[in-house]
């Protein structure tokens, strides 16, 4: 017979192994707080206190005993705190490493000219850094250039080269397994508003003339005495490319512009912000080169106002950079002389603020302009090829590209 002591011991024990094992309290004070080397999982709203703390729900914050450390959100808006605006950019940057960068998320940019930057330090694995152009020059972010920067520093650009314009920004991410920074944002595009940036690019691609223009901006052409032009074979990593070729006669010229004349005017001088274009002349004796913005591409120095490239083996060997107002203006020797069947990559850059037009061969900056600077007058964009001899001279062009400031309201 079992007494009822016995047979209450034994539904005691079955009570207990029904609940599972049995674990002892955490050995941190507190009344059982759980140290450093244990764990809470909550599924509400829950308080640990004494040694950590842990509150979820809304916010989540995470404080140690001496309060040094928070992780919050919803009462806090999120940040990326750091800016750093570093000295002013004066030439291209390799490695670039500006003061206080492991602190930073923001790198504001001045520069005293259009500069190029080839690699940043500083990078890991999913660090986000924002390039803020606030100065009135051109940044150019370089895609994997192999001979300027480490190669943990260097860009992945997907291909090509970004321009970060003045106001403009990009986020850069930094991919750990392929040690590169890739974009992961930048300034959008700009569309028709009540402000605007009219961007246009030339790529030549569209072979022969169509209604007789030329590419996907309509080119058209003028001539003194005969012309040819149109689409010459492409070549490895060049595209649709464009000849203007002139007569077999000495002083016959061609032109390609925009509009139906030379002198067609179509953007006012103060509204220019970037010009580029990359040629090659295939021969360069009794030849006239002349590639730019100016108020009459027919003319002998591009009009009144005017702002070009010229190369003239008469006078000098080199390219030479001209710009003129007023019918007054001076030609600069740039130093670098013009080789045949050689791509050179020009451009114009006008200053933001205005005041300064600077011009670079393949990216040296080799004349900066602050006097006789077409200003309110309207030019046209072209190119003029001129014969001295009884021969046809020609220009190749590869590409073009023509950007304008933000423009004030337009209704």
């Amino acid at each position: 017979m079992v007494s009822a002591v016995a047979s209450g011991v034994f539904l005691a024990l079955c009570f207990l192994a029904s609940l599972g094992p049995y674990y002892p309290p955490p050995s941190g004070g507190g009344g059982g707080a759980p140290t450093n080397a244990e764990y809470i999982v909550s599924t509400a709203d829950g308080t640990l206190s004494a040694e950590d703390v842990l509150t979820s729900g809304t916010n989540i914050a995470l404080t140690n005993a001496s309060g040094t450390m928070t992780v919050a959100a919803a009462t806090t808006t999120f940040a990326l705190p750091g800016d750093i605006s570093p000295t002013q950019l004066t030439a291209d940057q390799n490695d670039w490493n500006p003061t206080d960068l492991a602190t930073s998320s923001v790198i504001r940019v001045t520069s005293d000219r259009m500069v190029q930057i080839t690699g940043l330090q500083g990078g890991s694995d999913g660090r986000l850094i924002t390039i803020y152009n606030i100065g009135n020059w051109p940044i150019v972010i370089r895609h994997e250039d192999t001979g300027s920067s480490t190669a943990a520093n260097r860009f992945a650009l997907g291909g090509s080269e970004v321009f970060v314009f003045s106001g403009e920004f990009i986020v850069l991410l930094y991919d750990g397994t392929s040690s590169r920074w890739r974009p992961s944002a930048m300034s959008p595009a700009r569309t028709p508003n009540t402000t605007a940036v009219i961007d246009v690019n030339e790529e030549f691609l569209i072979a022969g003339a169509e209604n007789g223009e030329y590419g996907f901006l309509g080119w058209t052409t003028t001539t003194s005495g005969t012309g040819v032009f149109g689409n010459i074979t492409a070549t490895a990593a060049h595209p649709g490319q464009m000849n203007v070729q002139t007569g077999t006669t000495s002083g016959n010229n061609s032109r390609l512009h925009f509009g139906s004349a030379a002198a067609t005017l179509s953007l006012v001088a103060n509204d220019v912000h970037y010009w580029s274009s990359l040629v090659s002349i295939p021969t360069i004796t009794t030849v006239t080169i002349r590639a730019g913005i100016g108020a009459d591409i027919a003319g002998t120095t591009f009009g009144a106002e005017a702002a070009y490239f010229l190369f003239d083996p008469a006078v000098d060997a080199s390219w030479r950079s001209h710009i003129r107002t007023g019918n007054t203006g001076t030609d600069t020797d740039t130093t670098l002389d013009v080789v045949a069947n050689t791509w050179y990559l020009l451009e114009i850059v006008r200053s933001a603020a205005g005041g300064e037009w600077g011009f670079y061969i393949n990216r040296v900056r080799r004349d900066t302009r602050t006097t006789n600077l077409p200003t309110t007058a309207a030019l046209n964009v072209g190119y003029f090829v001129g014969t001295n001899a009884a021969a046809a001279r020609n220009l190749t062009i590869d590409l073009m590209r023509l950007r304008t400031q933000e423009l004030a309201a337009r209704w």
